[in-house]
């Protein structure tokens, strides 16, 4: 979270080009949504991109989106490059991390 306070005397202007304001991170396999980011003038919602005027002395509060949860493998659904996973298997060697799937699957991708 960020709060930012106008202590100028002035009016200040900020721009924001925030993302995850309508729609958060979805999880995998399972794992649970990130949360959305959120700004607010003074405990007023705003809209994250564009043009905001902050009155002297008021407060800008940016909280950022969350990433979704990564869940449990054991209920993974064959991914879009066929072959990788197969029932807790990357390559056909057992998953011993969650890691090991997605290294696998970048090299399999040439990534």
């Amino acid at each position: 979270m960020r709060l930012l306070r106008n202590d100028t005397g002035h009016p200040l202007v900020a721009l924001g080009m925030g993302n995850r304001t309508m729609f958060p991170a979805r999880g995998l396999f399972g794992g649970g949504d990130g949360t959305p980011s959120v700004h607010a003038i003074d405990g007023l919602s705003v809209h994250a991109k564009g043009r905001n005027e902050l009155a002297p002395g008021q407060r800008m509060r940016i909280v950022e989106a969350g990433g979704g949860g990564f869940g449990d493998l054991r209920r993974a659904r064959e991914p879009r490059w066929p072959g990788t996973w197969r029932r807790g298997t990357s390559a056909g060697k057992p998953l011993r991390t969650a890691t090991d799937g997605a290294a696998d699957a970048r090299n399999e991708l040439g990534v």
